[in-house]
């Protein structure tokens, strides 16, 4: 499939030539690898390119990113997507409130989009 997955070098410095501010880096089609490896490759090539780019990291929480993602990203989904059933938002509300603690100053949890 195509994407930055072992293209990270390359795919950061084509970003910050673009001007880019922002890369959600999605976990759509990846290799299997633990997600703190993937992650932190792309953080690395990121920090290697010298342009600010905010950083999100979509992982949809399955590996609880609230705990370790902040060493490489500044935002990690923390769930899937939001239904349009209340049910949905109280249940990801619920999971949010346990993830705030590890929120901060350039460090944000993320609750997805709507499908």
């Amino acid at each position: 499939m195509p994407g930055s997955l072992g293209h990270e070098v390359q795919d950061a410095r084509t970003f910050a030539s673009w001007g880019v501010d922002y890369l959600k880096y999605d976990n759509c089609y990846h290799d299997g690898s633990r997600p703190q490896y993937r992650y932190a490759r792309m953080a690395y090539a990121l920090w290697k390119v010298g342009r600010p780019i905010l950083y999100s990291i979509c992982e949809w929480g399955e590996q609880n990113p609230a705990t370790w993602a902040s060493s490489f990203g500044n935002a990690w989904r923390t769930t899937g997507n939001i239904q349009d059933k209340w049910e949905s938002i109280t249940t990801i509300a619920d999971e949010n409130n346990k993830c705030g603690r590890f929120a901060g100053p350039g460090r944000w949890n993320d609750v997805g989009t709507f499908n």
